[in-house]
């Protein structure tokens, strides 16, 4: 969330619905079986203890499961 955050391009064209909150994102696997880049929605998000270092690309999207308050 922070590095979306900081970034200019990403947070002024696609603004975070719920900054500050992280259970409202998650990170995926990207497929690569696929002709696009998409989630991996097979199995389930990264744990967020998860180390992240060792993937190459990790998709972050909202977490459809969330609720806002």
């Amino acid at each position: 969330m922070t590095i979306y955050s900081k970034d200019p391009i990403l947070s002024k064209d696609k603004p975070l619905k719920y900054l500050g909150n992280p259970d409202a994102y998650e990170l995926r696997i990207i497929d690569d079986d696929e002709d696009y880049y998409l989630p991996f929605m097979d199995i389930g998000a990264l744990d967020r203890k998860d180390e992240i270092g060792e993937f190459e690309s990790l998709a972050f999207i909202e977490n459809k499961t969330y609720l806002a308050s």
